[in-house]
Protein backbone atom coordinates (compact mmCIF):
# COMPACT_ATOMS: atom_id res chain seq x y z
CA UNK A 1 0.00 0.00 0.00
CA UNK A 2 2.91 2.36 0.68
CA UNK A 3 4.24 2.09 -2.86
CA UNK A 4 0.76 2.79 -4.21
CA UNK A 5 0.50 5.99 -2.16
CA UNK A 6 3.99 7.03 -3.18
CA UNK A 7 3.17 6.47 -6.84
CA UNK A 8 -0.07 8.42 -6.45
CA UNK A 9 1.82 11.36 -4.87
CA UNK A 10 4.37 11.31 -7.70
CA UNK A 11 1.64 11.35 -10.32
CA UNK A 12 -0.16 14.18 -8.52
CA UNK A 13 3.08 16.16 -8.25
CA UNK A 14 3.79 15.62 -11.94
CA UNK A 15 0.31 16.83 -12.89
CA UNK A 16 0.77 19.94 -10.75
CA UNK A 17 4.09 20.66 -12.46
CA UNK A 18 2.53 20.27 -15.91
CA UNK A 19 -0.35 22.58 -14.99
CA UNK A 20 2.09 25.15 -13.65
CA UNK A 21 4.21 24.99 -16.81
CA UNK A 22 1.13 25.24 -19.04
CA UNK A 23 -0.29 28.14 -17.04
CA UNK A 24 3.06 29.96 -17.10
CA UNK A 25 3.41 29.54 -20.87
CA UNK A 26 -0.20 30.65 -21.42
CA UNK A 27 0.21 33.76 -19.27
CA UNK A 28 3.52 34.70 -20.91
CA UNK A 29 2.00 34.21 -24.37
CA UNK A 30 -0.98 36.36 -23.50
CA UNK A 31 1.29 39.04 -22.03
CA UNK A 32 3.39 38.99 -25.21
CA UNK A 33 0.33 39.38 -27.42
CA UNK A 34 -1.13 42.20 -25.36
CA UNK A 35 2.20 44.03 -25.32
CA UNK A 36 2.70 43.56 -29.05
CA UNK A 37 -0.77 44.82 -29.96
CA UNK A 38 -0.53 47.73 -27.53
CA UNK A 39 2.98 48.98 -28.26
CA UNK A 40 3.97 47.23 -31.46
CA UNK A 41 4.03 48.56 -34.97
CA UNK A 42 0.56 47.17 -35.62
CA UNK A 43 -1.04 48.65 -32.55
CA UNK A 44 -4.57 49.96 -32.80
CA UNK A 45 -3.44 53.59 -32.56
CA UNK A 46 -0.85 53.02 -35.29
CA UNK A 47 -3.51 51.59 -37.60
CA UNK A 48 -5.85 54.50 -36.89
CA UNK A 49 -3.13 57.04 -37.68
CA UNK A 50 -2.15 55.16 -40.82
CA UNK A 51 -5.76 55.27 -42.06
CA UNK A 52 -5.99 58.99 -41.24
CA UNK A 53 -2.78 59.62 -43.19
CA UNK A 54 -4.17 57.78 -46.20
CA UNK A 55 -7.35 59.84 -46.02
CA UNK A 56 -5.38 63.10 -45.85
CA UNK A 57 -3.17 62.08 -48.76
CA UNK A 58 -6.29 61.36 -50.86
CA UNK A 59 -7.75 64.75 -49.95
CA UNK A 60 -4.51 66.53 -50.88
CA UNK A 61 -4.42 64.79 -54.26
CA UNK A 62 -8.05 65.76 -54.92
CA UNK A 63 -7.30 69.39 -54.03
CA UNK A 64 -4.20 69.43 -56.23
CA UNK A 65 -6.26 68.02 -59.09
CA UNK A 66 -8.92 70.72 -58.61
CA UNK A 67 -6.31 73.47 -58.46
CA UNK A 68 -4.62 72.17 -61.61
CA UNK A 69 -7.96 71.92 -63.40
CA UNK A 70 -9.01 75.42 -62.33
CA UNK A 71 -5.72 76.97 -63.37
CA UNK A 72 -6.02 75.48 -66.84
CA UNK A 73 -9.41 77.01 -67.51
Amino acid sequence: MNSHQLLRKQVTAELKKRRLVFLTVAILSLLYLVTTFTFGKRSLRYLQLKEKKSQLVREIREMETRILFCSQT
